[in-house]
């Protein structure tokens, strides 16, 4: 009783650690592809002061984060930092609408009754 109880906690962790290391190669390969990290915004720090710290402008930030170079950042707030060679954030692009046929008016069936 006491092995298979261990036989079985023992497939639980190997298949677990399986899963962990199948997992964490496709993490890293997309964070290297993307070149983009999370930075949260501690107390006092700037866009400068940020940009400073891993090598880029704070143009740059604040263009990825579609925000403004003065804008005052707030505690915790998350920004992605494009590290260089990153992608551009892509542009959203307004299609126009096509033209609707025009409404014609049309005619009710009077009651007679």
């Amino acid at each position: 009783m006491v092995k298979s109880k261990f036989i079985v906690r023992l497939i639980l962790v190997v298949g677990l650690l399986f899963v962990v290391v199948a997992y964490a190669p496709a993490a890293q390969a997309s964070a290297r592809e993307d070149r983009v990290i999370t930075h949260v915004v501690h107390k006092g720090e700037t866009l400068t002061s940020i940009a400073s710290k891993y090598g880029i402008t704070a143009k740059a930030i604040a263009k990825y984060n579609r925000i403004s170079v003065s804008t005052k950042l707030q505690t915790n707030t998350r920004l992605k930092i494009p590290l260089p060679g990153a992608k551009a954030t892509p542009t959203p692009t307004l299609q126009p609408l096509p033209a609707l046929p025009p409404i014609l008016p049309t005619t009710r069936p009077q009651n007679d009754g």
